[in-house]
C-alpha cells in the first residue's frame, strides 16, 4: 500500500518493539495493528477524508468499537490507551501515547444518534473492526443502537457507583454511626475502595454489578436518610451530588442526552450548583 494513501502513519517503532516483547503474534490488537490499513483502505472516500480532518472521526469510532468489545467507560479507556501497549499498537499510537479526552467518546456517540452520515460511517467501521477483535465466532452481529445502548448503560452504572463511593466514605467519616446502623450487609464489599483487589478481581466485580442493584441500594440510602430526618446528611454535598444523578436518570427529558448518558452532564451542573450555593 503506498504510504501517501495510508489512513494511518506506520507504528512507531518504540510501540512495535515493545508490544511484540510483552504479546505473541495471536494477540487479536497485534494483528489489527498489523493489518489496519488494509482493512480502511476498503472505506468510501468519504470516510478516508473525514479521518483526515481536524475531527478524526475514523480514530473515534475505532474506539468506541473497542470500547464495546472491552465494555470500558470514558475514562477507562483513555486510561488504557495510556497503560496498554498492544491498544496503541492496533491504533498506530506512539509510546508514549497522546491523551484521549472522555467527553470525546461521549460527543462522537451522540453525533451517530443525531447524524445521519456519521451514523453510517460508524456502521462501515463497525462492520469490518469488529470482527477482527472478538475472540469467538460471530453468530449475530450487534444492532448499531445495541452497542451504543450497551456503552451508555456502562457509564450510567460507573456514574452511580461513583457517586455511592463517594457518598458511602462521606457519611463513614462524618456519620459513622448512623450509617453502621442504616447500611446493608454486602455495602462494605461492594462500595469500599480501600479493599485490596487486583485489576481482574475489580473488572469481575464490576460486571457481576448490575444497574438495578445500585439503583436499590441508593433507593435504600435515600429512605434512612428521608426518616433521619437529619439536615446534615441531607445538606451533605455527595448527598446532593447523588441526589441529582438521580433525578436526572428518572427525569423522562433526560432521554434526549444520548440515551440516559449522563455522568457528564451530572458533574457540570454540580459544579454549577455548588458554585451558586
Amino acid at each position: 500500500m503506498n504510504k501517501d494513501s495510508a489512513l494511518f502513519p506506520s507504528i512507531p517503532a518504540r510501540t512495535v518493539r515493545a508490544a511484540r516483547a510483552l504479546y505473541g503474534r495471536g494477540n487479536l490488537y497485534l494483528r489489527l495493528g498489523d493489518r489496519l490499513n488494509q482493512i480502511l483502505a476498503r472505506f468510501d472516500p468519504e470516510i478516508i477524508s473525514m479521518h483526515r480532518g481536524e475531527d478524526k472521526a475514523v480514530l473515534l469510532a475505532l474506539l468506541t468499537v473497542i470500547q464495546y468489545v472491552e465494555k470500558l467507560t470514558d475514562v477507562e479507556l483513555a486510561e488504557s490507551i495510556q497503560q496498554r501497549m498492544d491498544l496503541r499498537y492496533a491504533l498506530h499510537l506512539a509510546t508514549p501515547s497522546i491523551r484521549l479526552d472522555p467527553d470525546s467518546l461521549c460527543a462522537f456517540r451522540s453525533s451517530i444518534l443525531t447524524d445521519a452520515q456519521c451514523r453510517g460511517r460508524f456502521e462501515e467501521v463497525f462492520k469490518s473492526i469488529y470482527p477482527e477483535i472478538i475472540s469467538t465466532a460471530m453468530k449475530e452481529e450487534p444492532n448499531i443502537n445495541d452497542v451504543l445502548n450497551s456503552i451508555c448503560e456502562n457509564e450510567i452504572l460507573a456514574s452511580l457507583v461513583e457517586a455511592m463511593h463517594r457518598s458511602i466514605e462521606a457519611l463513614s467519616a462524618n456519620h459513622f454511626n448512623w450509617l453502621r446502623r442504616i447500611a446493608l450487609p454486602f455495602w462494605y464489599q461492594r462500595y469500599n475502595r480501600s479493599l485490596v483487589v487486583t485489576s481482574q478481581d475489580a473488572s469481575i466485580r464490576k460486571r457481576e454489578l448490575t444497574r438495578e442493584d445500585v439503583q436499590g441500594d441508593i433507593q435504600h440510602l435515600f429512605y434512612e436518610i428521608h426518616e433521619s430526618n437529619s439536615r446534615n446528611i441531607m445538606e451533605m454535598h455527595e448527598i446532593k451530588e447523588l441526589n441529582l444523578i438521580w433525578e436526572q436518570l428518572t427525569d423522562s427529558k433526560s432521554t434526549k442526552n444520548c440515551n440516559h448518558c449522563i455522568n457528564r452532564i451530572h458533574r457540570k451542573e454540580v459544579q454549577i450548583r455548588y458554585l451558586q450555593a
